[in-house]
C-alpha cells in the first residue's frame, strides 16, 4: 500500500506497507476515511515476539492511495505524472526499524517517485510482452505446452545466439582483402544509417572493425516508405568457396506432409541474426560507412553460403524428427502430425530442441495447430496443397510486359506453380520464344493470350493430393508439336472414379525431337515422364496411359526401330501397364485443351 504521512511533516513523505509490517505492528486500515492507524511503539513479549504497545497513542496516516476494486493499488504522484498500477506482488514488505521502542520513520523513507517509475517501465514492459505473446491464437489444447516455452520466443526474451554452428567464409587461394569506399547518402539516410549502427551496436550483432576488408552499403526504400540497409556482398561472394549444402527441393518436403492433418509453422527470429560468425571470418563481413566500418559478429544477410550454414545448423538441430514429424527449409520450419495427441507430442520434441539450442522463435509469425496453414507460398492442408492465394494474386495483377525482362520475371514467378498447371511449357511456347537471343520483342495476339491463360489457369489452380504409397500411382502422357507433358494422378482402385491429380509437368520440344514421328515423339513423352517421376513410379506398380494406340506394343513391336528398342529397355526395370487412352479422353493433350482454351474439372 503506498501511504503519505503529510499531516506529521512538513515535508511529504511516501512509503509503500507490506503485509508483514501490518501484521508486526498491528497496524490497520480506516477504509471510510482512508487512514492507516498503528500504535506508535512496540514491545518484545515473553516469547520473544514483537507486540503493539498502544499505551503511548495512535499514529493516523492518511492513505494517498486505495484498493480500486481489481487487484492493483493506484498512485497519483503530487508532480501531476500519469497515472501508475502496481500489482500486489510489487508492493515492497517494509521492514521497519525500532529506535528505542519507536517507530524511526527515517528507516522507511524512500524516493517512491524513482520506485513508481521503474515500476510503471516493468508493467509497460510485461503489458508489451503479453500483447505481443497473446494466445488468443493458439488453440486451447496447445496453450500449456506454447506458455511452458515462453523463453523460446523473441517477445520475451530477446534475440539468441545458437551454440550448433558458426559461419566461415573460405575464399580462393591468393584472394587479397577488398575494400571499398562508402557511397554517399542522402540526410535521411545518414540518420538512419546513424540509427541502425547504434541498435546493431548495442545488440552485438556488429563491432568497430579495422577495415581490413570493407563492402559498400546502401538503403533501399520499402514498400511503406521506411529504408532498408542493404550491404552489397556481391565482390566478397565471387571470392568465396562455396557451400555446397543441399536445400531439400520444395517439392519433397510438400510431399512429405501426406497423411498430416494438423501443422504448425514456425518461424526463426532474424534467423541469420542468431549463428555466430566464426572469429577467423569476421573481418570479411566488414561494411564501409560514413560513420566508419563495421564487422558482423552473426552471420549477416547477402553471403552467398549463408542458407547452406543455416540449412546445416537446423538439420543438426531437428535431425532425428526430419521426414517424420517436421520439415525444414532454411528458417521455415512446419510440424505435421495425424492427429491432437501426436501433434502436441511432436511441437514439444521441436520447441525443446528450440530451447535447448537457444534457438528463438517469432511467435507473431507462428501458426498453431491449424487445419490449413501457408508454408513456401502454398496452402497446405489434410486435402492437398495449392498455390496460396497472396502470391497467385500477384500473378494474376501481374501487368501486360513491355520488354523481355518482364517476360521473365513473369515466368519466373509463374512457373514457381508450374505443377499446378498442365501444359505449362506448351502454354508458354509464345512467352519462351521472346527469350531467345537476338530474338526482339514484339507483343503479339499469340503472346498476349498466352499471358492470360497462365494467369486464369493459376486462378482456378487445383488442389493437388499428397502422394499415398497405398493407391494406384497413374501416369498420363502426351505429346505435341511444341511440347511433351504429363499427368501423375492416384486412384484407390486404379479408376478414373476416384483419380486425383499429384503433379502436372511439361517441357517444350529440344533440338531434334522437333523432327521425331508422332509415334517417337510420344515415345519420348513416355520416357521423360518416367523418369521424371522415377522416385515416385520405382519399386511399385502403375498404369501408364497414352492416346497413340501404336504405343501400347512398345514392348514388343513386330519390327521395332532401335531408337524404341532402347527406350523399351529403359522401361523393364518398371512394373506397369500400358493402356490407350483416346485423345479425347486424355486430360494431358495440350493441343485439344490449349486452342481453345477450356475449363478443366479436377477430381480433389
Amino acid at each position: 500500500m503506498c501511504i503519505q504521512a503529510s499531516p506529521h511533516k512538513s515535508q511529504d513523505e511516501y512509503c509503500i506497507l507490506g503485509m508483514t509490517w501490518f501484521r508486526n505492528y498491528g497496524a490497520s486500515i480506516r477504509a471510510q476515511d482512508n487512514v492507516v492507524m498503528f500504535p506508535t511503539s512496540v514491545r518484545v513479549n515473553e516469547a520473544g515476539a514483537l507486540t503493539p504497545d498502544w499505551s503511548g497513542g495512535m499514529l493516523e496516516i492518511q492513505c494517498y492511495s486505495s484498493h480500486n476494486g481489481d487487484g492493483l493499488y493506484s498512485y497519483s504522484s503530487t508532480d501531476a505524472k500519469a497515472s501508475t498500477s502496481i500489482g500486489r506482488s510489487q508492493v515492497l514488505a517494509v521492514s521497519v526499524a525500532m529506535v528505542d521502542g519507536t517507530i524511526n520513520k527515517e528507516e522507511i523513507q524512500m524516493d517512491l517517485a524513482t520506485y513508481m517509475e521503474e515500476v510503471a517501465e516493468a508493467s509497460d514492459q510485461e503489458q508489451s510482452e503479453e500483447s505481443s505473446f497473446c494466445l488468443d491464437k493458439v488453440p486451447n489444447w496447445l496453450q500449456d505446452l506454447v506458455t511452458s516455452h515462453k523463453e523460446t520466443f523473441v517477445e520475451v526474451s530477446g534475440l539468441g545466439r545458437v551454440d550448433l554452428a558458426t559461419h566461415e567464409i573460405p575464399t580462393l587461394p591468393g584472394t587479397t582483402p577488398i575494400k571499398s569506399r562508402p557511397f554517399r547518402l542522402t540526410w535521411d539516410e545518414q540518420a538512419q544509417m546513424a540509427k541502425e549502427l547504434e541498435e546493431m551496436v548495442a545488440m552485438d550483432l556488429i563491432r568497430p572493425s579495422k577495415g581490413v576488408w570493407s563492402s559498400p552499403c546502401f538503403f533501399i526504400r520499402k514498400k511503406d516508405g521506411s529504408l532498408r540497409l542493404v550491404i552489397d556482398y556481391r565482390r566478397l561472394n565471387k571470392l568465396t568457396i562455396k557451400d555446397n549444402y543441399p536445400l531439400p527441393m520444395i517439392d519433397t518436403v510438400l510431399d512429405s506432409l501426406a497423411g498430416a492433418t494438423i501443422f504448425t509453422t514456425l518461424d526463426a527470429a532474424s534467423g541469420y541474426h542468431q549463428v555466430p560468425m566464426d572469429p577467423r571470418s569476421m573481418a570479411k563481413t566488414g561494411f564501409v560507412t560514413p560513420q566508419g566500418t563495421f564487422e558482423f559478429q552473426v552471420m549477416p544477410f547477402g553471403l552467398t553460403s549463408a542458407p547452406a550454414t543455416y540449412q546445416r545448423m537446423m538439420a543438426n538441430l531437428l535431425g532425428p524428427y526430419l521426414n517424420r514429424f517436421v520439415m525444414v527449409f532454411i528458417d521455415d520450419v512446419i510440424v505435421f502430425s495425424r492427429n491432437q495427441e501426436d501433434h502436441k507430442m511432436h511441437l514439444k520434441l521441436v520447441l525443446d530442441r528450440c530451447q535447448e539450442a537457444n534457438l528463438k522463435l517469432k511467435f507473431k509469425k507462428c501458426h498453431f495447430g491449424s487445419s490449413k496453414v501457408e508454408y513456401l507460398g502454398h496452402t497446405i492442408s489434410g486435402e492437398g496443397v495449392s498455390p496460396h492465394s497472396h502470391n497467385t494474386d500477384k500473378i494474376t495483377s501481374f501487368p501486360t510486359p513491355r520488354n523481355a525482362d518482364e517476360v521473365r520475371s513473369f515466368l519466373g514467378t509463374a512457373g514457381y506453380y508450374r505443377r499446378f498447371i498442365d501444359c505449362y511449357a506448351d502454354i508458354a511456347v509464345p512467352l519462351t520464344n521472346m527469350l531467345k537471343k537476338n530474338k526482339s520483342f514484339h507483343w503479339g495476339d499469340s503472346e498476349e493470350k498466352a499471358f492470360r491463360i497462365l494467369q486464369q489457369r493459376l486462378v482456378h489452380a487445383p488442389v493437388l493430393a499428397y502422394p499415398d504409397r497405398q493407391q494406384i500411382q497413374i501416369l498420363t502422357t502426351d505429346a505435341s508439336n511444341h511440347g511433351i507433358s504429363a499427368i501423375l494422378s492416384q486412384s484407390p482402385d486404379g479408376s478414373a472414379e476416384n483419380e486425383k491429380v499429384i503433379s502436372y509437368n511439361s517441357r517444350t520440344l529440344r533440338g531434334p525431337e522437333v523432327g521425331y514421328s508422332a509415334v517417337h515423339q510420344e515415345a519420348a513423352a513416355i520416357i521423360w515422364a518416367v523418369n521424371k517421376y522415377r522416385h515416385y513410379l520405382m519399386g511399385r506398380y502403375f498404369k501408364l496411359r497414352t492416346d497413340n494406340a501404336a504405343l501400347t506394343y512398345i514392348m514388343s513391336p513386330s519390327k521395332p526401330s532401335p531408337k524404341l528398342s532402347r527406350w523399351a529397355a529403359c522401361l523393364m526395370e518398371y512394373d506397369y501397364d500400358i493402356v490407350h487412352l483416346p485423345g479425347v479422353q486424355n486430360p494431358a493433350d495440350s493441343l485439344s485443351r490449349l486452342f481453345p482454351v477450356q475449363q478443366i474439372k479436377h477430381t480433389t
